[in-house]
């Protein structure tokens, strides 16, 4: 009976041990964005406008995405999401600026969540000029 309660202790013993430790919700942070481009205040239609933003979480990712927004129309002109279980995700790619009317201006907006559901939002405004 000694025997099986030990053998009982021990193999409960190695599963505590084996158990991945779970992070408590109330200690996460929300991921970090760094927007490296754009950056310019004022583009010429036809530019080509630099997207290169890191998001970073000290855990794990879930998704990020990024967004051009056309205001005051509230037109998306371009979208791009990536999910990830990494710890950083990284937009490196462009956007031509299209045909606009004179001085519009354009949101850039990132966003992402991390695998706990924490939430970080970053924003560029710039305008778009017709030389």
């Amino acid at each position: 009976m000694i025997k099986k309660f030990v053998t009982l202790i021990i193999v409960i013993s190695l599963l505590n041990a084996c158990k991945k430790e779970e992070l408590d919700p109330q200690q996460t942070s929300p991921p970090t964005i760094t927007i490296n481009d754009p950056i310019e205040l004022c583009y010429n239609l036809g530019d080509t406008v630099s997207i290169n933003v890191i998001v970073t979480d000290e855990q794990e990712m879930h998704d990020a995405e990024w967004f051009l927004i056309l205001n005051p129309q509230n037109d998306t002109l371009w979208h791009q999401r990536i999910h990830s279980h990494d710890t950083e995700i990284i937009f490196n790619t462009y956007y031509v600026i299209g045909t606009f009317l004179d001085q519009q201006n354009v949101d850039f907006i990132v966003k992402a969540e991390n695998a706990f559901g924490d939430k970080r939002t970053e924003m560029h405004s710039f305008v778009v000029l017709n030389p």
